[in-house]
């Protein structure tokens, strides 16, 4: 039995969510348009941002009608993620925005 918030309860959730998305499949689709301290890509209906910085920064202001949060690595939501944190967020419109 896994601790909440413990770093085997992030990656069993990551597991599950990778399995029930298919992901590690298809293609990988770099993305452009965040700050210097992110690194973001898309696989499928997922899309993966990372923070590397020390502030968070926001998301555009329409981010929450495209996707929603899956899983994070720290604080974040659908208008921001946090400072030094990773965040899943799932497409909830047909197709990628």
């Amino acid at each position: 039995m896994s601790v909440t918030g413990s770093t085997l309860e992030l990656y069993t959730d990551a597991l599950r969510i990778r399995s029930a998305l298919s992901l590690g499949f298809g293609s990988v689709e770099w993305l452009d348009g965040f700050p210097e301290t992110a690194l973001a890509f898309r696989n499928g209906s997922l899309m993966v941002i990372a923070n590397t910085g020390p502030t968070q920064f926001a998301l555009p202001s329409d981010f929450d009608v495209h996707y929603r949060i899956v899983l994070s690595s720290g604080v974040s939501d659908v208008g921001a993620v946090g400072p030094d944190t990773t965040a899943w967020f799932e497409s909830v419109t047909a197709t990628t925005a």
